[in-house]
């Protein structure tokens, strides 16, 4: 009896080691699951914190892209009427323009009587000049020129002749009286000698006979 009794202590025994091992054998795979699952967890938290933070940086750059879209339309709002207001006036500056440059090419009302009075300031002027009452510019200017180119010559012939580059100098009047007086003021008859007016500076200037050293 007591060995019967001591071999089912035994076999008890070994039953409990044997659920001990497995309970220990269970405990390390669920410590190992445990493990597993709070990576997972860590993971997942990971996974909620970029989440997070996609969806604020979603927010924020639509909220961007709005404040730009916004910022677009009213600019292109302002350079609009910018754009108008430049428009209209480079409009009424041609417009303008147009109308002056209309006003120009219309003829004078009074271009007929304006004809007539030139007509008769410069016929006024004609008959004062043949009366001897208005000198014409022109000729008085030349004239003037003449004398000046004259007496330019006179003083450089006075300056050789002091110099004793040129003996005399005679003109052609002097010859012509000199000449008359000799001949006795004979004239050839049915001949008139008719004094024709030239350019007073060259006939004096090329009728001198210069008698040089």
């Amino acid at each position: 009896m007591a060995a019967e009794r001591d071999a089912e202590i035994e076999g008890l025994r070994k039953e409990m080691e044997a659920i001990k091992e497995g309970q220990n054998e269970n405990k390390a795979k669920g410590d190992k699951v445990t493990v597993e699952i709070d990576a997972c967890q860590a993971q997942i938290n990971d996974l909620f914190t970029k989440k997070d933070t996609t969806r604020d940086a979603y927010f924020k750059a639509r909220y961007d892209f709005e404040c730009q879209r916004d910022f677009i339309y009213h600019v292109n709002g302002l350079q609009a009427k910018k754009d108008a207001i430049v428009n209209r006036e480079e409009d009424l500056a041609q417009e303008k323009e147009a109308r002056a440059q209309q006003i120009k090419d219309l003829p004078h009302p009074y271009i007929k009587e304006m004809d007539t009075c030139v007509h008769l300031i410069a016929r006024c002027h004609q008959l004062k000049r043949a009366a001897g009452l208005e000198v014409d510019s022109e000729l008085a200017a030349k004239e003037l020129q003449e004398s000046m180119l004259k007496e330019q010559t006179r003083e450089r012939l006075a300056s050789k002749l002091n110099d004793g580059k040129i003996l005399m100098v005679d003109s052609k009047s002097e010859r012509e009286s000199a000449a008359f007086i000799g001949g006795g003021g004979k004239k050839n008859k049915g001949k008139k000698n008719k004094a024709k007016e030239s350019n007073t500076y060259e006939q004096d200037l090329f009728a001198m006979d210069i008698v040089t050293v």
